[in-house]
């Protein structure tokens, strides 16, 4: 359990520092020198939450303000200090950034991974401590499967956790990165990258159907047939003999005819 001190005190920003890792990693370089000069004209209106370890401070919400500050030249820095273990250190971080503005897609997910692995949260505990159902719960974990370099390209093309969690349907890791770069090339929304991944699927499954795989291969079949006749035709037309080939179809079949004249004797 962690108990909140009341009272905030000025902490020097030499004895703070990010132990743990923080739920948001990136920061917006002018998005922290905006805030920095803000800090510069009225100071820091909402402190830090660090907790106490040994004879320094570790910041458990508040590393965006904490750059700021020290960019801005505050030397002693508001904090507001709780004392928890791991697990409630973690579960604050989590919950003060779900309530600001949204964390990258990505670093939610991570954030949620490492509140469940430090103390042995189920996703149940977790859900209803944060006030998310289970299956949201769920759903930013399963994002952890995806490849560094492919949320490195999410993020580049600034195409978010929708995008994000289409992808995820597909299994080969070269594939998505491929989804990816379609998807931003040809500015395909959410729901147009859900559509493309839909279709692929649909032929993965075609394709693996051994019916499918057999009737694919009669009608490819048919088609060689037709063009070697086709081919034949011509060669006899192109001798000199009128040959002709006619094609059709009806609900229940494909039909080829091919008209060759009768060569008449010499008197």
């Amino acid at each position: 359990m962690y108990e909140t001190v009341r009272k905030v005190k000025g902490i020097p920003h030499e004895r703070i520092f990010s132990g743990r890792s923080p739920a948001r990693r990136v920061y917006e370089e002018a998005s922290v020198r905006e805030l920095a000069e803000s800090i510069r004209f009225q100071g820091l209106i909402e402190p830090l939450t660090v907790r106490r370890v040994g004879s320094r401070y570790e910041i458990v919400s508040g590393e965006r303000r904490f750059r700021a500050a020290v960019l801005s030249g505050m030397e002693e820095i508001p904090c507001l200090v709780v004392t928890a273990d791991d697990e409630k250190a973690e579960l604050l971080a989590v919950t003060a950034n779900l309530l600001r503005a949204p964390l990258d897609f990505y670093e939610e997910a991570e954030a949620l991974g490492r509140l469940l692995g430090r103390g042995g949260m189920s996703e149940e505990e977790a859900a209803r401590r944060l006030g998310k159902s289970l299956a949201a719960i769920r759903g930013k974990l399963a994002l952890l499967s995806l490849g560094k370099r492919l949320v490195a390209e999410l993020r580049r093309d600034g195409l978010g956790e929708r995008y994000a969690r289409a992808l995820l349907a597909l299994e080969d890791e070269e594939e998505r990165l491929r989804v990816e770069k379609t998807a931003a090339r040809e500015g395909l929304s959410a729901s147009g990258t859900e559509a493309l991944v839909a279709s692929i699927l649909r032929e993965k499954k075609r394709e693996a159907d051994p019916l499918e795989r057999k009737r694919i291969l009669v009608i490819k079949d048919v088609r060689v047939f037709f063009n070697s006749v086709s081919r034949a035709v011509e060669t006899m037309r192109s001798a000199g003999i009128d040959a002709r080939m006619e094609r059709g179809e009806d609900a229940r079949d494909l039909t080829l005819t091919v008209r060759i004249p009768k060569l008449l004797r010499e008197a």
